[in-house]
C-alpha cells in the first residue's frame, strides 16, 4: 500500500520488512502524482493570471474574480514535499533496504517545513494575493460590487465592474445565476 511505502522510506525499520517492489511502485506513484500536481498548479496559476490580465487589458465592463483559486499559489510547496517522499520511496525500492535513522530524520526535516509552509502559504498567501488583486483591479478603475454572493450565488467570488450601476442591474444578476 501507499502508506506502507511512505513508512518504509521515512522510518527506520528492519530490512526484512521491506517490499522493494512495493516501495518502488509506491514511490513511482507518489512521484508521478506530485509532478502532475505541481504542473497542474503552475498551469492553473498561470491561467488565472492570464484571465485576469486579459479582462483588464480588454477593459471588460464586468468580470468575476474567484478568490478561492489563490490557495493554489503556495500549494506547489506541499507537492514538492510529496515529490521528495516519492523519490525517497523509489530509492528504498531500488536499494531494497530502509534509510538509516539519521537519513530519515534529515528527510523529515526537509519535507515537514515544506508541507507546513505550503499549508500556511495556502491560507495566508491567499489572503495577501486577494488583497493585491483587489488593489490591482481598483487601480485599473474597477469597483467591487457589494454583496457579490447575492449576485452570483457562489462563495469566494467577487464581482468587479467599471460602472457601479452595473452591480444593481437585474440582467447582470440573472446572467450569473
Amino acid at each position: 500500500s501507499w502508506e506502507r511505502a511512505v513508512a518504509m522510506a521515512t522510518s527506520p525499520s528492519r530490512a526484512d520488512q521491506i517490499n522493494p517492489t512495493g516501495a518502488l511502485l509506491g514511490g513511482i506513484g507518489f512521484t508521478v502524482l506530485a509532478l502532475a500536481l505541481i504542473a497542474g498548479s503552475i498551469w492553473f496559476i498561470s491561467s488565472i493570471h492570464g484571465d485576469y490580465g486579459q479582462a483588464l487589458e480588454s477593459r471588460a465592463p464586468i468580470f468575476v474574480e474567484n478568490e478561492g483559486h489563490t490557495v493554489f499559489y503556495a500549494a506547489p510547496l506541499i507537492f514538492v514535499g510529496l515529490l521528495i517522499i516519492g523519490l525517497a520511496c523509489m530509492a528504498v525500492g531500488i536499494r531494497g533496504r530502509p534509510y538509516a535513522p539519521s537519513a530519515s530524520e534529515r528527510l523529515n526535516r526537509v519535507v515537514a517545513p515544506l508541507v507546513i509552509a505550503g499549508l500556511v502559504g495556502m491560507f495566508a498567501g491567499s489572503y495577501v494575493a486577494n488583497k493585491l488583486w483587489a488593489e490591482t483591479f481598483r487601480n485599473h478603475g474597477y469597483n467591487q460590487c457589494p454583496g457579490s454572493f447575492t449576485i452570483t450565488s457562489r462563495w469566494f467570488t467577487t464581482v468587479w465592474v467599471d460602472e457601479p450601476d452595473l452591480c444593481n442591474n437585474e440582467n447582470i444578476r440573472t446572467m450569473f445565476r
